[in-house]
C-alpha cells in the first residue's frame, strides 16, 4: 500500500458507517476553517510585504495540503454513503 497501489476490502458489517461518516464531516470542517484561515491570513492587507518568503511558501504548501486532505475526505465520504445506500438495500 502506497502511493501506487490501493487495498480494497469489504467493509460490510464491519464498519458503522453512518459513525466513520460523522467523523469524516467534522473532519471535513476542521479542513476547511483551516484552508479559510489560511486565505485570510494570504489575503491580508501587506501580507506580501511584511510577511517573508519562506513563511509564505509554507502557508502556501500547508493551504494546499489542507485542501488534497478534505478532497481525500470528500472522497472517501462519498464512498462510505455509497456503501451505507447499498447496505440498505441489502436489508430490504
Amino acid at each position: 500500500v502506497d502511493d501506487l497501489y490501493e487495498v480494497h476490502v469489504v467493509l460490510s458489517g464491519l464498519v458503522d458507517f453512518r459513525s466513520e461518516i460523522a467523523k469524516l464531516e467534522a473532519s471535513a470542517r476542521d479542513k476547511q476553517r483551516a484552508i479559510r484561515d489560511y486565505e485570510i491570513k494570504m489575503s491580508a492587507e501587506g501580507y506580501e510585504l511584511r510577511v517573508p518568503e519562506s513563511v509564505r511558501i509554507r502557508n502556501l504548501e500547508l493551504k494546499e495540503k489542507r485542501e488534497g486532505e478534505l478532497s481525500a475526505i470528500s472522497a472517501l465520504s462519498d464512498r462510505f454513503r455509497d456503501l451505507l445506500s447499498r447496505q440498505g438495500e441489502g436489508l430490504h
